[in-house]
Formats: structure tokens, C-alpha cells, sequence
């Protein structure tokens, strides 16, 4: 008896779907991690401003990166970070030079900062265990936030997790003391004890395949985990209180900080000139009636170069002497160090004009 038999290239082919399917659904669930993580933390950041989602944003991502490779580890942390810049960044689209392959460049340098937390913490797992990557994870973010922020001309000290808690005064006191990387180091040091605590909870209901050369934190390091974490939160919310109650010292000094909030597009528009100084002008008058002793312009307010620019240098000593107190104004002038060299003729950098209430600008 004869059967027909299907050629196997056949099979594969009717099989196609299925597999396809599988394949989506596995990809799927590897990035959603990452997208999840990166989600919570953009919310947790201007201008959403949610920063309580910061305490337990990474915590998705954490979870499923322990017990895979550190090349596993890299790959994800870097899938996260070029989300969350894309995020945070995301203004830059509205600069009108800006270009997709510029953010495209910035965003996987920037990602690839949190890679290598992601190698570092599963190398170390790997190597020592699960309990002792979550307890030194910590100082391995805080050292890559410090790197990140003093890396030569690449430095970019933006979107540390200590920005997310801005609004919360009584733990931000801990800053005068440890910089914004003492921060940091708490809000992650509490993502990394709840990951710690959920690994050690789904592999004792047996809600996670482990891999075979993992072992997930035991009950006593999570345990001990939530004591130390929980009694660092005491300390400084302690330090934050001593820190508020203190009577502020000194002579009291009257501000008046302006924001024109000008769109990127009409900055260097010089269609919009006029209207960006009538702005900070009516701005400026409005703030003298309440005798400040300093008026303060935001970064880069100025359409032009002010010091190069004499009608414009004008215009601002006419707005000064009406409000007749001193002015700090954010402008953009050329380098100090300007030479005939092609190369250093065209630097520009971002700078703050300190006027006095005569209109002198007495620095820069």
C-alpha cells in the first residue's frame, strides 16, 4: 500500500504559523521588561512628575534578568536604557535641527551605561549569588550614575533616579551630605530589596522556571534585606526632619525667577525676536514691583549673543534700568578663549550675564 508522503520543507511550511507565533509571543515577553521598567521611570520624571513610581520601576526589570547571563543581563538593561532616554529626551524631537539618527546615536551610548549594570549585576550573581548581587547592586548603579555624570566631554549628568524625588523635601536633605548619588543609592537599594523579596516569594510558590545553576535570595537574606533597607529609610527621613527644623541662618534674600517658556522652535527663530525680549521685558517689570534683590532669566533665554550684539545689549540695560534692581541672565556667547584658529572660532557656550542695577555687567 502506498502512502503519500509530504516533502519535510512542506511540513515546515504548514507548521510556519505556529512557529512564528511562538517566536512573537517569546519576544513579547522578553521585552516587555525592559518597556514596562522604562515606562515607569519616564513617568516618574518631569513632566509626568509620578516619582513614587521610581521605588519600584526597576524592580520588573531586576526580576527578569536574575539567573540569566550576564550577556542576558547587558542586552536587556540596554534594551531599558535606550527607552528611558528616548523618554526623557523625547523634547529634543521639538529642536528644529535635531535629527532621528542624532537620537538614535545619543541613546545607545547613553544605554550602554545601564548594559553594563546589567553584565555587572548577573556576573556577579553568577558568581557570588543572587543575594549578594541585590545587596551590592546599589553601589554598582550609583558608581555607573557617577561615571555617566563625570565622563569627560560626554558627561550627562541627566535622568539620575534622585531627580525623580524632587518634590519630596524631607528625603531630599540627604543630598547635602552625599550628593544626589546618596539618593540614588536609596531608591535603588529599595527597587533591588523588593526584586530580591519577589524572586525569593515566586521560587517558594514555584511560580518561576529557576535556572539550574541559580539559586534566588533565601527568606533570611530577603529578610535581612527589608531590615537594612527599611532602617536606611529611618535614618534619613531622621536626618530630614533635623535637617527642616533647623532655623535657616543668615540674611533673607528676595528672588524673582522668570520663565518665559519660549518653544525650542522660536529660541533662534529670528522672526521671534521681538517677542521673546516684549516676554521677558513684561516679565521683568512685573517682578520689580515686588523689589527683588536679583531677577533671574532662564538658561539660554536671550534670542542672540547679548555681548556681541550692541542693539540687543541695549535693549536689556533699558529693561534692567526700568526694574532698576541687578539681573542674572542665561545667554549663549562666544568662548573666552576665541584665537584665529578655525577650529576654536565658532565655539559657543551657555552663559550666565550678572548685571548691575546700572546696567554693568560685572561677570560672566
Amino acid at each position: 500500500m502506498l502512502r503519500k508522503v509530504e516533502p519535510s520543507y512542506l511540513a515546515l511550511i504548514k507548521k510556519a504559523p505556529y512557529l512564528s507565533g511562538i517566536k512573537i509571543f517569546r519576544l513579547i515577553s522578553v521585552l516587555f521588561p525592559p518597556f514596562i521598567s522604562a515606562l515607569l521611570l519616564v513617568l516618574s520624571f518631569p513632566t509626568f512628575d509620578i516619582g513614587w513610581l521610581a521605588w519600584f520601576g526597576l524592580v520588573p526589570l531586576l526580576v527578569a534578568i536574575s539567573g540569566r547571563s550576564p550577556t542576558y543581563g547587558f542586552l536587556l538593561f540596554f534594551i531599558y536604557g535606550f527607552l528611558f532616554f528616548s523618554g526623557v529626551f523625547s523634547w529634543l524631537y521639538e529642536v528644529a535641527t535635531f535629527r532621528i539618527v542624532y537620537h538614535v546615536i545619543i541613546m545607545t551610548y547613553l544605554g550602554l551605561y545601564f548594559g553594563f549594570f546589567g553584565l555587572t549585576f548577573n556576573f556577579i550573581s553568577k558568581r557570588w549569588g543572587a543575594a549578594t548581587a541585590h545587596l551590592t547592586a546599589p553601589f554598582v548603579w550609583v558608581s555607573i550614575e557617577y561615571i555617566r555624570s563625570n565622563m569627560s566631554f560626554l558627561a550627562l549628568p541627566w535622568g539620575l533616579l534622585a531627580h525623580t524625588q524632587y518634590q519630596h523635601p524631607s528625603i531630599m536633605q540627604i543630598s547635602s551630605i552625599t550628593g544626589a548619588y546618596g539618593l540614588s543609592f536609596l531608591v535603588f537599594m529599595v527597587n533591588s530589596t523588593l526584586a530580591a523579596v519577589t524572586l525569593m516569594f515566586l521560587s517558594r510558590l514555584r511560580l518561576r522556571k529557576e535556572q539550574p545553576d541559580y539559586e534566588p535570595p533565601s527568606r533570611r537574606g530577603a529578610f535581612s534585606m527589608v531590615l537594612a533597607t527599611l532602617a536606611l529609610i529611618g535614618l534619613i527621613l531622621f536626618q530630614g526632619h533635623l535637617a527642616l527644623s533647623k532655623p535657616f541662618a543668615g540674611e533673607k534674600l528676595k528672588l524673582s525667577i522668570l520663565q518665559g517658556n519660549i518653544e525650542q522652535d522660536k529660541k533662534w527663530n529670528p522672526k521671534y525676536k521681538k517677542y521673546i525680549m516684549q516676554t521677558y521685558s513684561d516679565l521683568s517689570i512685573k517682578a520689580a514691583k515686588d523689589q527683588p534683590a536679583l531677577i533671574i532669566w532662564p538658561e539660554a533665554a536671550t534670542p542672540r549673543y547679548v555681548l556681541k550684539n550692541p542693539s540687543l545689549l541695549k535693549q536689556i540695560k533699558s529693561i534692567i534700568g526700568d526694574a532698576k534692581t541687578s539681573f542674572l541672565i542665561g545667554s549663549a556667547e562666544y568662548s573666552k578663549s576665541i584665537t584665529k584658529k578655525p577650529s576654536n572660532r565658532v565655539k559657543i557656550g551657555n552663559t550666565a550675564l550678572f548685571f548691575s542695577p546700572t546696567g554693568k555687567v560685572l561677570g560672566t
